[in-house]
């Protein structure tokens, strides 16, 4: 009997004070922070949103105004790679042209870049490790973007030989992460 009191006594307390401490939660989606290049990014906004707030990704800005509404929506987290604009500026004239030739050659582009589910830098890491140096991420375009190791330094790449040094990653935006290139990588179908 003592037993069964005791049982019921403790029963009530962990309820009482769980219900209690539930309702003292915040009912708020605390926002976090990260800075690169004396730029503050939040993770209460959009991608586009980060990224307009330096004109380090006025390339990538521009594919986003078109294709973005279409690719992130609010459910859905993903991992983006986005690329500097000197890497767009590295490309020659005819290959800058053909890039932003048509909203569906952006979409592809830019899908290329984006991976579901939130992939922190610690992650691809991890990955590459368990996968004998090399990890093939599934895009949201349909191919696979790959990344390896190499002096320390995380890199992507494509089918064709391109590579892209991961130069700052684990910045937050509404629907993710995002990583930062400094350099392009290409889907079979856009180079």
């Amino acid at each position: 009997m003592i037993l069964k009191r005791t049982a019921f006594l403790l029963l009530t307390t962990f309820l009482t004070l769980n219900v209690l401490s539930q309702s003292a939660l915040s009912k708020e989606n605390p926002s976090v922070k990260t800075t690169w290049n004396e730029v503050t990014f939040d993770s209460q906004k959009t991608l586009s949103e980060n990224l307009a707030l330096t004109e380090e990704f006025s390339e990538t800005q521009r594919i986003l105004k078109d294709v973005e509404a279409h690719m992130l929506n609010e459910d859905t987290m993903v991992t983006v790679f986005v690329a500097e604009d000197a890497a767009y500026k590295a490309l020659d004239k005819n290959e800058y042209k053909a890039l932003f030739a048509s909203k569906n050659t952006m979409k592809n582009f830019f899908s290329y870049y984006v991976v579901p589910g939130r992939l922190d830098a610690t992650t691809l890491r991890l990955a590459i490790s368990k996968n004998g140096g090399t990890a093939y991420l599934n895009t949201i375009n349909g191919e696979q973007l790959g990344v390896k190791e190499r002096d320390g330094k995380v890199i992507v790449f494509d089918k064709n030989g391109n590579t892209a040094t991961i130069t700052a990653s684990n910045f937050y935006h509404a629907n993710g992460f995002f990583h930062i290139l400094n350099g392009l990588v290409f889907p079979a179908t856009a180079k």
